[in-house]
């Protein structure tokens, strides 16, 4: 009659193991021909994931980033001209890299949080932080999406409040920010 306890602890085992995110994650863009990569030691520690951006064909790699495994995610536009890769390593900071493609090459572009920090404290009352010399704001990116090749969606919830932020990413290094506040339901 060992059993049981024995399949309690796999049981126990397995469920603590739910959370962890794949020591291995890709994002391949919709016509095949690209690949981000994520590599995890699964240790949360800073530097244990390896991210790497590739051409399909010949591996040929275009960006590098090493971060902690704590909350990644990219999403390529349906046309796979576009990608925009989500870094959020701690709950304080997040980082946003648009890949454009460019024939067989990539052009890199940070997109400038702090400008959709700022438009969303201008849009959204709510969610301006009391004491601007204080703390940064706490903001998560809950959801990427594109509307076009040209149309980022993030949805936020930035200081307890939930936003929506539309970028008009068709010039390089200026996105417009259009920022509404989701409707409390």
């Amino acid at each position: 009659m060992r059993w049981p306890p024995i399949l309690a602890f796999m049981f126990a085992s397995a469920l603590t193991c739910v959370g962890d995110p794949p020591s291995h994650r890709e994002w391949t863009s919709p016509d095949g021909k690209w690949f981000l990569a994520c590599d995890c030691k699964g240790t949360w520690q800073p530097d244990s994931c390896s991210i790497a951006l590739s051409h399909r064909s010949d591996h040929q790699v275009f960006f590098t980033h090493h971060t902690s495994d704590r909350y990644i995610k990219a999403v390529w536009s349906s046309d796979s001209t576009r990608c925009v890769f989500l870094d959020a390593p701690d709950n304080a900071n997040s980082y946003l890299w648009l890949f454009r493609v460019r024939g067989r090459d990539i052009a890199t572009e940070k997109l400038d949080y702090e400008n959709i920090s700022a438009a969303i404290e201008a849009a959204a009352p709510a969610a301006r932080r009391y004491d601007p010399a204080g703390p940064g704001p706490r903001s998560g990116i809950d959801k990427l999406k594109w509307l076009s090749s040209s149309q980022l969606q993030l949805h936020i919830i930035y200081n307890n409040v939930p936003v929506t932020a539309a970028l008009d990413i068709a010039k390089p290094q200026s996105p417009k920010i259009h920022v509404t506040p989701d409707k409390e339901t």
